[in-house]
């Protein structure tokens, strides 16, 4: 968001289109994400579209399965393999890691549980009259009335910036010895 925000500072609304995955995409950690970001004043306001169940056949599907394909075929046993991979058919800039922030252990104390997210598709992070943060919902991108969402700051005296990034803190452990010859024995059989 930093980089987007200082190469094109005059972008101050953002849609975000996602597959409706319930546990990687739509969860509470990337609306109070949205949260600290409207919040920080990077954005006026982020909506997260999410589209309907069994419709979702766009680009990143077809990556993924590129991927998957590939990844099924060879030895992966680091992100950095991982990474190398999904290179191969990226036609924009894979992350090596040095940029993605470690969100999770922050929000998860500044920022409410959220429960019955799966049966709404927008979500629009946005400030309200009293230049509150607040976060609407409903149950179409396209129609309905937004409602209050129950996302809420739990603990407004905690900051919510990462202090590392993921690649700092995920290093590849070595495999061991037994596991490898494991590995080898399954694989050869």
């Amino acid at each position: 968001m930093d980089k987007i925000t200082s190469e094109f500072p005059w972008i101050k609304r953002i849609c975000i289109f996602l597959d409706n995955a319930g546990n990687t995409n739509k969860n509470r950690f990337l609306f109070a994400w949205g949260m600290e970001v409207v919040g920080n004043r990077k954005v006026d306001h982020i909506r997260f579209c999410f589209l309907v169940a069994g419709h979702t056949k766009f680009a990143p599907d077809r990556l993924f399965s590129l991927v998957a394909n590939q990844y099924n075929r060879e030895d992966v046993f680091t992100a950095e393999e991982l990474r190398l991979i999904c290179q191969k058919f990226s036609t924009s800039h894979i992350e090596d890691g040095s940029e993605i922030l470690e969100w999770r252990s922050t929000l998860i104390k500044k920022y409410s549980e959220l429960a019955g997210v799966r049966k709404f598709h927008d979500f629009l992070v946005t400030r309200s009259t009293n230049d509150k943060v607040v976060m609407k919902v409903r149950q179409s991108c396209f129609q309905g009335n937004a409602t209050d969402s129950p996302l809420h700051v739990i603990d407004s005296s905690v900051i919510a910036i990462p202090a590392i990034s993921y690649s700092q803190r995920v290093c590849p452990l070595p495999l061991n010895p037994e596991y490898i010859a494991y590995f080898v024995v399954l694989f050869i059989s």
